[in-house]
């Protein structure tokens, strides 16, 4: 379903209303007012709060994986790790670049989980695929042994978007870029040929 230009101010707005004081500080009236549209012009569009964080979240995602798939193209297909490295900041870019507050972020997180964990699932799924795929490409290549780590590429692929979420979730929002970084050396060390 195409969104009009209201709509899509009011989800903007709101996407910045629930990055700065997260889903539990953010009301329907304060969206309205740093939208420049009424509460009730809000409400016509979206019925409730959670219907908006939902349009907010699934509009998030479908950009950050665009945006994601789109970076790793520019990125040496030599180097999975580093596709991989790419794709997942890219996916954190929004809380990177929007979350100063790591209670705003356990809010963000919780609130994920709670009203939009169908659409968390559907990113998961397209991120382990993509991981997948790198490793795959990698071991076909030469360049990643996974025999180390005893996994298969999905085993694997699933094993790094769990760490991913749980940094996103838990690291301090300052630390996440470092700590992701720290992540995927791990892996990129005990699994690249090159590395051993």
């Amino acid at each position: 379903m195409a969104i009009n230009d209201t709509q899509k101010q009011i989800i903007e707005t709101a996407l910045d209303c629930f990055m700065k004081y997260g889903f539990s500080k953010t009301s329907m009236s304060m969206i309205g007012e740093y939208s420049g549209f009424s509460r009730v012009t809000v409400h016509k569009y979206f019925k409730n709060k959670s219907l908006l964080f939902r349009s907010v979240v699934d509009g998030c995602l479908k950009e950050t994986v665009e945006e994601a798939q789109s970076k790793t193209e520019r990125v040496n297909p030599d180097h999975p790790w580093q596709m991989i490295e790419e794709y997942l900041i890219a996916i954190g870019r929004t809380v990177f670049d929007n979350v100063d507050d790591d209670r705003v972020l356990k809010d963000l997180h919780d609130t994920l989980y709670e009203i939009a964990e169908d659409i968390v699932e559907e990113k998961k799924r397209v991120t382990v695929d993509f991981i997948r795929h790198q490793l795959d490409r990698g071991i076909e290549h030469g360049l990643i042994d996974l025999q180390a780590v005893k996994m298969d590429s999905e085993q694997l692929a699933y094993l790094v978007d769990y760490g991913f979420s749980g940094i996103m979730r838990n690291a301090p929002v300052k630390e996440i870029k470092n700590q992701l970084h720290n992540f995927i050396r791990i892996y990129r060390k005990a699994t690249e040929k090159s590395q051993r």
